[in-house]
């Protein structure tokens, strides 16, 4: 793909799509190399019926961790095959797509959004909401609810699987760099943590992210899991709220897990003796950097506009606080872990009243953890146009 000139009108088609929905929508797919790309959150109606798609058009699907889309052709690791903004990513030089179906809202993924707000390939949307496209790069938006436009739409059945099987061996060498680098940091370091919380939280439970850095760290570093449903408050009302959000989810008798930064739990702080007087099952994670994580990857962090002091003072908020401490005596017991097989082994254990984990990690060293991983990766895949990418079992 080549960037698309700004000033370049773009020709759009809206189709405004109300019950019945028409059929026949997706028949010029046929024999064409698709990406599907899943934002939002929505049903596991609507999770089925893409993996359906993707079978049949042998596609790969980038998603969203709040659209639980778990299926054969889902990529583990997309947000780290796309790139980290510097090189031209891996899978589009390899293997671009010649057109991108997107269904819902813009994904978490910035490098995956920006590759989308820039590039020419053709896009088709389905959305419902009352945005037409943010982004602005769709050819056609189908303003409809996602499940009616994919029922009443069955796919072509693509038999050409060597696009897929590229996006799949990228994936996999992304996830065997991801493994190798994080092999290489001291623990604890926060794409870690994201990774083991993920991957360790009990089965038919919901994984509840806080917004900021820890929605876009389960993004980026932890697979989809089925039987685990991950909820984030993202596009809503930010980190204000979290503990109590995931609070409301538990009081409905639904084992949940927190993962959220100091500054949001402090945020939502006075809701753990909330959490303590209704005994619900909540195990509440978090990950105190002390301050605010994500202004470390903003330009403000590194202008030379902006000195230490002032920098530290309005963005990086250090507090100097423990939680742990602050929900014991708010009654609701604690435990503070220092080691991989520490937090693996508290959050897997069954979750049956309110606890809290607390982790402590350095502000200061996040960024450069983030940096080396994308580095690592970004290089595994650049070898060889991929014949020394890992492939797939």
């Amino acid at each position: 793909t080549k960037p698309v000139d700004p000033a370049a009108p773009r020709v759009s088609t809206v189709s405004i799509a109300t019950p019945p929905v028409p059929g026949g929508l997706f028949t010029d797919l046929e024999g064409r190399k698709v990406l599907i790309v899943v934002g939002g959150r929505d049903g596991p109606a609507l999770a089925d019926l893409i993996s359906k798609a993707s079978v049949e058009l042998a596609a790969p699907v980038f998603a969203d961790p709040q659209a639980n889309v778990v299926g054969p052709n889902s990529l583990s690791y997309g947000d780290l095959i796309v790139g980290d903004g510097k090189d031209v990513p891996a899978a589009l030089a390899l293997a671009g797509p010649d057109v991108v179906l997107r269904i819902g809202p813009i994904p978490t993924s910035k490098p995956m959004w920006r590759w989308l707000e820039s590039c020419d390939t053709d896009q088709i949307l389905i959305e419902s909401s009352r945005l037409d496209d943010p982004l602005g790069s769709a050819e056609t938006v189908l303003k409809a609810d996602p499940v009616a436009v994919l029922q009443a739409n069955p796919m072509p059945h693509n038999t050409d699987r060597s696009f897929l099987d590229t996006w799949l061996d990228l994936d996999a060498g992304a996830g065997a760099a991801l493994e190798t680098a994080l092999a290489t940091l001291g623990f604890p370091n926060e794409p870690e943590i994201a990774r083991i919380v993920a991957r360790s939280v009990p089965l038919d439970t919901v994984l509840f992210v806080a917004s900021s850095r820890p929605i876009r760290d389960v993004d980026t570093f932890a697979p989809s899991r089925s039987r685990v449903r991950v909820v984030a408050n993202r596009g809503l009302n930010g980190i204000d709220g979290t503990i109590s959000s995931a609070m409301g989810i538990a009081t409905a008798g639904v084992p949940t897990t927190v993962l959220v930064g100091d500054v949001a739990a402090l945020h939502d702080v006075s809701s753990l003796s909330e959490v303590a007087r209704l005994g619900v099952a909540v195990r509440i994670v978090v990950v105190n950097n002390d301050g605010g994580g994500i202004f470390s990857f903003l330009p403000q962090a590194s202008s030379p506009l902006i000195d230490t002091d002032v920098y530290e003072r309005h963005w990086g908020t250090p507090h100097g606080l423990l939680l742990a401490p602050i929900a014991e005596a708010m009654g609701v017991p604690s435990l503070i872990v220092e080691t991989r097989e520490e937090l693996a082994a508290a959050v897997a254990s069954p979750i049956e009243s309110p606890e809290l984990i607390e982790i402590r990690t350095d502000r200061h060293a996040n960024r450069d953890h983030h940096d080396t991983v994308r580095r690592a990766v970004a290089a595994a895949l650049r070898l060889g146009g991929g014949e020394e990418i890992e492939q797939r079992p």
